[in-house]
């Protein structure tokens, strides 16, 4: 089951990045490293850059990982971002708005 939640995560991840108006970044927990991952603003392209971690988030991933029973050439998705370039154009022009889900945990 674990890994159907992320295939179908990154699925998902997948379908936004195609979209030219949306503009995307990711954490991803791959062959002992954390990676962010971006596609948007500043350039369209997807680029992937290696982040330092330190040791107590490393043991905390080590334990998630093995707790989702994830091997070693699995990815783990840590953290995604969306935002269309409406979005951004808007916080751009004005800091003071926040577009954010404020639903969560409303419906059960």
């Amino acid at each position: 089951m674990p890994h159907l939640l992320f295939i179908s995560t990154f699925f998902y991840l997948y379908f936004f990045s195609v979209r030219a108006e949306i503009n995307h970044f990711y954490v991803v927990h791959e062959n002992g490293g954390l990676y962010a991952c971006s596609k948007g603003r500043p350039t369209k392209a997807l680029a992937k850059k290696r982040l330092e971690c330190p040791d107590e988030i490393e043991e905390e991933l080590a334990g998630l990982r093995k707790d989702f029973l994830l091997t070693d050439d699995c990815q783990m998705l840590v953290l995604v971002s969306m935002a269309t370039d409406e979005m951004i154009r808007l916080v751009s022009m004005f800091p003071e708005v926040w577009f954010m889900d404020t639903t969560a945990g409303e419906y059960d």
